[in-house]
């Protein structure tokens, strides 16, 4: 974040800094834009809290950490890809 104005279009940055522009939308619905550390909470933290996840099961050392954050985030791909095979959307409406 300390690198964000270099790293990003000037106009990019402006209207992320001044006009709300740092929501994420997972979906093309009017009112689907998410904050960033929500869309973490939702997508990521969910699994490690549900039965069989990090926190129920194994204990939270790092190299199990480490290899649960890589497992999830393409678990979270496969879910995704699935979705679109079904012609299916298990997103909220909020």
């Amino acid at each position: 974040m300390q690198d964000l104005k270099s790293t990003i279009r000037e106009e990019n940055y402006e209207k992320f800094t001044t006009q709300g522009y740092f929501i994420i939308r997972r979906t093309f619905k009017f009112w689907s834009g998410t904050w960033s550390d929500m869309t973490i909470e939702q997508s990521l933290m969910k699994n490690m809290k549900a039965f069989g996840g990090l926190t129920r099961v194994r204990g939270v050392i790092d190299n199990v950490m480490a290899r649960w954050k890589q497992e999830m985030t393409e678990f979270q791909h496969i879910c995704v890809r699935t979705e679109k095979f079904c012609g299916v959307d298990l997103t909220s409406s909020d």
